[in-house]
Protein backbone atom coordinates (compact mmCIF):
# COMPACT_ATOMS: atom_id res chain seq x y z
CA UNK A 1 0.00 0.00 0.00
CA UNK A 2 2.97 2.46 0.58
CA UNK A 3 3.75 2.05 -2.89
CA UNK A 4 2.16 5.25 -5.39
CA UNK A 5 -0.26 3.02 -6.86
CA UNK A 6 -1.22 1.37 -3.42
CA UNK A 7 -1.31 5.69 -1.96
CA UNK A 8 -3.56 6.50 -5.31
CA UNK A 9 -5.76 3.75 -4.29
CA UNK A 10 -6.47 4.59 -0.52
CA UNK A 11 -7.03 8.13 -1.96
CA UNK A 12 -9.19 7.36 -4.17
CA UNK A 13 -11.22 5.26 -1.81
CA UNK A 14 -11.13 7.71 1.18
CA UNK A 15 -11.81 10.82 -1.25
CA UNK A 16 -15.65 8.81 -1.81
CA UNK A 17 -16.24 8.60 1.81
CA UNK A 18 -14.27 11.90 3.55
CA UNK A 19 -15.69 15.25 3.48
CA UNK A 20 -12.15 16.57 2.77
CA UNK A 21 -9.35 15.50 0.78
CA UNK A 22 -6.81 13.47 2.50
CA UNK A 23 -3.74 14.57 3.67
CA UNK A 24 -0.58 13.11 1.94
CA UNK A 25 0.92 12.46 5.52
CA UNK A 26 -2.09 10.81 6.74
CA UNK A 27 -2.11 8.63 3.95
CA UNK A 28 1.43 7.94 4.23
CA UNK A 29 0.76 6.75 8.24
CA UNK A 30 -2.24 4.64 6.68
CA UNK A 31 -0.77 3.00 3.78
CA UNK A 32 2.22 2.10 5.96
CA UNK A 33 -0.21 0.49 8.94
CA UNK A 34 -2.08 -1.34 6.41
CA UNK A 35 1.01 -3.31 5.30
CA UNK A 36 1.39 -4.72 8.50
CA UNK A 37 3.42 -1.46 9.90
CA UNK A 38 2.72 -0.25 13.58
CA UNK A 39 2.32 3.47 13.36
CA UNK A 40 3.94 6.36 15.93
CA UNK A 41 1.83 9.55 14.50
CA UNK A 42 3.46 12.68 16.61
CA UNK A 43 1.63 15.58 14.81
CA UNK A 44 -0.08 18.64 16.29
CA UNK A 45 -3.92 18.95 18.01
CA UNK A 46 -5.84 19.19 15.48
CA UNK A 47 -3.74 18.15 12.66
CA UNK A 48 -5.81 15.11 11.70
CA UNK A 49 -5.30 12.42 13.55
CA UNK A 50 -8.68 10.75 12.91
CA UNK A 51 -8.00 10.80 9.25
CA UNK A 52 -5.15 8.13 10.09
CA UNK A 53 -8.24 5.88 11.53
CA UNK A 54 -10.82 6.97 8.99
CA UNK A 55 -8.62 6.14 5.93
CA UNK A 56 -7.40 2.68 7.19
CA UNK A 57 -10.87 1.69 7.99
CA UNK A 58 -12.53 2.62 5.08
CA UNK A 59 -9.65 1.39 2.58
CA UNK A 60 -9.83 -2.05 4.87
CA UNK A 61 -14.39 -2.04 4.27
CA UNK A 62 -13.60 -1.77 0.62
CA UNK A 63 -11.00 -4.55 0.33
CA UNK A 64 -13.84 -6.88 2.86
CA UNK A 65 -16.16 -6.12 0.57
CA UNK A 66 -14.19 -6.50 -3.05
CA UNK A 67 -10.91 -8.45 -2.00
CA UNK A 68 -9.62 -8.50 -5.72
CA UNK A 69 -9.07 -4.86 -4.89
CA UNK A 70 -6.18 -6.24 -2.46
CA UNK A 71 -3.03 -8.65 -3.62
CA UNK A 72 -3.41 -11.76 -2.76
CA UNK A 73 -0.87 -12.39 -0.28
CA UNK A 74 -2.26 -9.43 2.28
CA UNK A 75 -6.38 -10.41 1.95
CA UNK A 76 -6.04 -12.03 5.11
CA UNK A 77 -5.75 -9.02 6.88
CA UNK A 78 -9.02 -8.23 6.07
CA UNK A 79 -11.92 -10.61 7.31
CA UNK A 80 -15.48 -9.73 6.19
CA UNK A 81 -16.46 -7.38 8.88
CA UNK A 82 -13.78 -5.51 10.14
CA UNK A 83 -13.39 -3.91 13.67
CA UNK A 84 -11.10 -1.70 14.85
CA UNK A 85 -10.78 -0.24 18.83
CA UNK A 86 -9.67 3.27 19.47
CA UNK A 87 -8.81 3.92 22.97
CA UNK A 88 -9.23 7.16 23.79
CA UNK A 89 -8.69 9.50 26.90
CA UNK A 90 -11.43 11.04 27.50
CA UNK A 91 -15.06 10.86 26.74
CA UNK A 92 -15.16 14.09 25.23
CA UNK A 93 -12.93 12.82 22.56
CA UNK A 94 -14.63 9.68 22.11
CA UNK A 95 -17.83 11.83 21.12
CA UNK A 96 -15.93 14.14 19.22
CA UNK A 97 -14.78 11.20 17.10
CA UNK A 98 -18.19 9.43 17.15
CA UNK A 99 -20.00 11.65 14.35
CA UNK A 100 -16.39 11.46 12.10
CA UNK A 101 -16.72 7.63 12.07
CA UNK A 102 -20.27 7.64 10.97
CA UNK A 103 -20.40 10.62 8.70
CA UNK A 104 -17.63 8.27 6.62
CA UNK A 105 -20.50 5.49 6.75
CA UNK A 106 -18.56 3.56 9.77
CA UNK A 107 -20.75 2.05 12.60
CA UNK A 108 -19.22 3.30 15.65
CA UNK A 109 -20.03 2.39 19.37
CA UNK A 110 -18.87 4.07 22.33
CA UNK A 111 -17.96 2.42 25.38
CA UNK A 112 -17.12 3.83 28.72
CA UNK A 113 -19.17 4.25 32.01
CA UNK A 114 -21.68 6.71 31.26
CA UNK A 115 -22.75 5.07 28.42
CA UNK A 116 -22.80 1.74 29.67
CA UNK A 117 -25.11 3.26 32.28
CA UNK A 118 -27.32 3.95 30.15
CA UNK A 119 -27.32 1.16 27.98
CA UNK A 120 -27.51 -1.11 30.96
CA UNK A 121 -30.90 1.31 32.31
CA UNK A 122 -32.01 0.71 28.65
CA UNK A 123 -31.53 -2.85 28.51
CA UNK A 124 -29.15 -2.62 25.87
CA UNK A 125 -25.72 -4.72 25.92
CA UNK A 126 -23.66 -2.28 24.10
CA UNK A 127 -20.53 -5.30 24.27
CA UNK A 128 -23.15 -7.86 22.24
CA UNK A 129 -23.43 -4.88 20.10
CA UNK A 130 -19.59 -4.00 19.56
CA UNK A 131 -19.49 -7.94 18.96
CA UNK A 132 -20.17 -7.71 15.50
CA UNK A 133 -21.19 -5.72 12.47
CA UNK A 134 -19.47 -2.70 14.25
CA UNK A 135 -16.27 -1.01 12.50
CA UNK A 136 -15.05 1.37 15.38
CA UNK A 137 -15.25 0.45 19.31
CA UNK A 138 -14.22 3.86 21.04
CA UNK A 139 -13.13 2.55 24.42
CA UNK A 140 -12.57 4.27 27.32
CA UNK A 141 -9.23 3.29 29.37
CA UNK A 142 -10.79 1.90 32.14
CA UNK A 143 -12.86 -0.37 30.35
CA UNK A 144 -9.65 -1.97 28.85
CA UNK A 145 -9.69 -3.89 32.29
CA UNK A 146 -13.06 -4.79 32.68
CA UNK A 147 -14.38 -8.66 32.54
CA UNK A 148 -17.19 -6.93 29.45
CA UNK A 149 -13.86 -6.46 27.61
CA UNK A 150 -12.13 -9.36 28.00
CA UNK A 151 -15.04 -11.38 27.14
CA UNK A 152 -15.05 -9.50 24.15
CA UNK A 153 -11.41 -10.18 23.28
CA UNK A 154 -11.78 -14.31 23.82
CA UNK A 155 -14.93 -13.94 21.70
CA UNK A 156 -14.13 -16.00 18.31
CA UNK A 157 -16.24 -13.81 16.29
CA UNK A 158 -15.00 -10.91 17.99
CA UNK A 159 -11.62 -12.13 17.26
CA UNK A 160 -11.98 -13.17 13.79
CA UNK A 161 -13.08 -9.28 12.95
CA UNK A 162 -10.00 -6.89 14.94
CA UNK A 163 -7.79 -5.77 12.40
CA UNK A 164 -6.23 -3.11 14.23
CA UNK A 165 -6.07 -1.60 17.97
CA UNK A 166 -5.09 2.25 18.42
CA UNK A 167 -4.15 4.04 21.33
CA UNK A 168 -4.99 8.14 21.01
CA UNK A 169 -2.82 10.31 23.05
CA UNK A 170 -0.51 7.33 23.45
CA UNK A 171 1.66 9.28 26.15
CA UNK A 172 -0.80 9.20 28.53
CA UNK A 173 -0.29 5.35 28.66
CA UNK A 174 1.99 4.95 31.65
CA UNK A 175 -0.58 7.89 34.01
CA UNK A 176 -3.40 5.22 32.70
CA UNK A 177 -1.28 2.69 34.45
CA UNK A 178 -1.54 0.57 31.07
Amino acid sequence: FSEPEGIAFCRNIASKSLPWPPHDYQLEGACKALNGVDVFAITPTGSGKTGFLLIYMLVALAIAKNPELCPKELRFRFPKDPCMVVVCPTKSLEHDMEPKFKVAGLTTVVINADTTQRAHAAKVDLWNLARTNTNVILLSPEQLSSPAFQKLTFDTTFDTCLIVTNIDEAHLLCSWGL
